[in-house]
């Protein structure tokens, strides 16, 4: 099976999965267009309680590599991939599924994978590591088959979304952590800054550091923006993944709050669903929500009833999975890709940035409309506006300044291809010290870690070509 991996224009696999109270059960039903799967029964593999136990047994990325190596990671990630596949995937489904990916290739289109839920016991499944076994691939890992989530409203509103929008890309970037985690933020923050401006495809029109609820609110409703990006950690109730996934519900609602540590606050604000919901009750200009924050997942499932997309992320999760997934997103938005697509780079960075770990899968993605929107280009952002919330804050003059140059479309491209090729060389020293590390072990390197290497190595000699034309230009 060959998509093509310049395409970001998809047909469309849709799985719905629906809650049947009477029975206490689950049906599915596909649907493409190679055909209609009618409704069959259907059997969660895992419980609530086994993902977590899952989960717990993978490290992270960066503690992997001097513990067990990467392998084990990998293997879980697998098997728990595999299981969810199978489960969806029986005879007939799987029959579906080649059908409508050799229609999607005829055209040369790739193949969204839309899994459509109505119940949180099903939102708790680890969705994002589907693994095809035919492929031997993660689905969430390639820009051929990324898989989005939708939840379905019975009473909600029609969401739309237009397929482009002029640029730039307004976004409306609001941080609430603690002391210790601010630099990250700021981090964060200028890395959004730098690919904007690098691109002129990207706006952030406000930055409010250190916020409490009422300033989270009052900017929400004050500016018009595009992306709202949230940098704050959730609060749930320890018992919340403990239900069972496949036997009778409880009744019993999850529950995430937002935490927002601003005011030199003791102890955290807490930021119910409903309080946000009001907040953006008119969304306006809102076409994607972004929670960069532990323990955010159910909350952004939850604010899709008017929000065309939304991310949260399940569990804990180390401050570079969320720089790197922030760098991989907001590339791929400059260069023009929709959001599944740019949601997809996000995890192909973190991957790559930590091969073996597992943080690529936590990102949990809701796309409402049944396409996504991409950013036309382009033309020259504006200066950002800076509000401190209880501190005051300052970027640093590399978020603020802008170098002057007599060609700045040749300079901008040679910053471009220069932070390129730093990420590609501290990835190949990253799988070459894994390489040497692994070759230690009884199973010795993996292949895929053989591929990684060498496709690094060609993607520096790529970049190298491509910035000595640009210097004798």
């Amino acid at each position: 099976m060959y998509f093509n991996e310049d395409t970001t224009d998809y047909d469309e696999f849709r799985i719905e999965i629906t809650h049947d109270p009477s029975a206490n059960g689950f049906y599915l039903r596909a649907e493409s267009l190679a055909g209609t799967i009618s409704q069959h029964p259907f059997t969660s593999p895992m419980s609530g309680k086994e993902v977590e136990q899952a989960f717990a047994g993978i490290s992270r990325a960066n503690l992997e590599f001097t513990r067990s190596g990467p392998r084990d990671a990998v293997d879980v990630t697998k098997r728990i991939g595999a299981r969810l596949f199978n489960a969806i995937y029986d005879t007939r489904v799987a029959s579906l599924y080649q059908q409508s990916s050799f229609m999607a290739q005829e055209k040369g289109k790739n193949l969204r994978i839309r899994l459509v839920i109505d119940n949180d016991r099903l939102a708790l499944l680890p969705w994002e590591f589907l693994f095809d076994p035919v492929r031997q691939d993660f689905l969430t890992l390639s820009t051929l088959s990324p898989v989005v989530r939708q939840w379905q409203w019975p009473d909600g509103p029609k969401l739309e979304a237009e397929r482009q929008i002029d640029p730039p890309l307004r976004v409306l970037v609001i941080a609430s952590e603690s002391d210790d985690l601010e630099m990250s933020a700021r981090d964060e923050i200028e890395m959004v800054n730098k690919i904007g401006k690098s691109s002129r495809s990207i706006e952030i029109v406000n930055v409010v550091l250190n916020a409490t609820r009422e300033d989270l609110i009052k900017a929400i409703k004050k500016e018009s923006y595009h992306v709202l990006h949230l940098i704050m950690s959730g609060w749930q109730r320890s018992s919340d993944y403990d239900q069972d996934s496949s036997s009778e519900d409880t009744g019993k609602k999850p529950q995430q709050k937002l935490m927002l540590m601003g005011g030199n606050a003791e102890t955290p604000e807490l930021c119910g669903v409903d309080q946000l919901r009001r907040a953006i009750k008119d969304p306006g200009d809102i076409r994607f929500l972004l929670l960069n924050g532990d323990r955010t997942d159910w909350f952004a499932g939850q604010l899709t009833y008017n929000i065309p997309a939304t991310l949260g992320w399940r569990g804990s999760n180390t401050v570079e999975a969320y720089l790197s997934f922030t760098r991989g997103f907001y590339s791929a938005i400059a260069d023009g890709h929709p959001f599944e697509a740019a949601v997809t780079h996000g995890r192909k960075d973190i991957d790559l940035s930590y091969p073996g770990g597992k943080e690529w899968g936590m990102p949990v993605f809701y796309l409402q409309t049944p396409h996504s929107t991409s950013v036309r280009k382009q033309r020259k952002a504006k200066s950002i506006h800076v509000t401190g919330g209880a501190k005051g804050v300052n970027l640093s003059d590399s978020v603020r300044s802008e170098k002057q140059s007599k060609n700045p479309a040749s300079d901008r491209e040679m910053t471009k291809l220069e932070a390129l090729l730093a990420t590609a060389q501290e990835n190949y020293s990253t799988l070459k010290t894994l390489k040497q590390e692994m070759s230690k072990s009884v199973g010795g390197v993996p292949d895929y870690i053989e591929r990684q290497i060498h496709d690094a190595q060609s993607t520096i000699s790529k970049l190298r070509s491509q910035l000595k034309r640009l210097t004798n230009s």
